[in-house]
């Protein structure tokens, strides 16, 4: 028995200096503990509380209200930029309104700005315009100091052409 008994001391003075240096790996443990929670987290069907809302309403009739009228459209400013076949400026037109240049559409911007800056300007170029006129008339609205300039919508056969 003396010869076991030194052997099982042996056995176990190596595995007690194997334990020290084995480092312990917290990071799987969180992992699956992170899972879990998730897991029970996102399985929970949670119950929403019905209220009731104390509400006291009358019981006579009152008065009736009368309808208010809609506000009359705004008016907008609407540019379109056509190509024009014989040169590179566009032709330019202001609410049906032709326009020979660029300074011209700034002049006539600038005079309807005086009026009133809350006007919605809806710009319409061409798809065949030089994308130079329509930044160029983007700016000439905002130098007259409108606050909402939009485009238009572009044809249908336009959009087509972009799916």
């Amino acid at each position: 028995m003396g010869r076991k008994a030194k052997l099982s001391d042996q056995m176990l003075d190596a595995t007690e200096e194997q334990g020290k240096g084995i480092p312990l790996n917290m990071t799987p443990m969180i992992d699956i503990i992170f899972q879990l929670l998730l897991f029970f987290m996102c399985g929970t069907k949670m119950k929403t509380v019905e209220s009731k809302i104390d509400a006291y309403l009358p019981t006579q009739h009152g008065k009736a209200v009368q309808q208010e009228k809609p506000p009359p459209p705004q008016p907008e400013i609407n540019i379109s930029l056509r190509k024009d076949r014989g040169s590179d400026t566009p032709l330019m037109y202001v609410d049906e309104s032709k326009v020979k240049d660029i300074e011209q559409l700034r002049s006539v911007l600038t005079k309807l700005a005086k009026v009133s800056k809350d006007i919605p300007v809806v710009i319409d170029p061409s798809p065949e315009v030089a994308f130079k006129w329509v930044i160029l008339t983007l700016d000439a609205c905002a130098q007259a100091g409108f606050k909402d300039t939009s485009f238009a919508e572009p044809p249908a056969k336009v959009l087509e052409g972009i799916k």
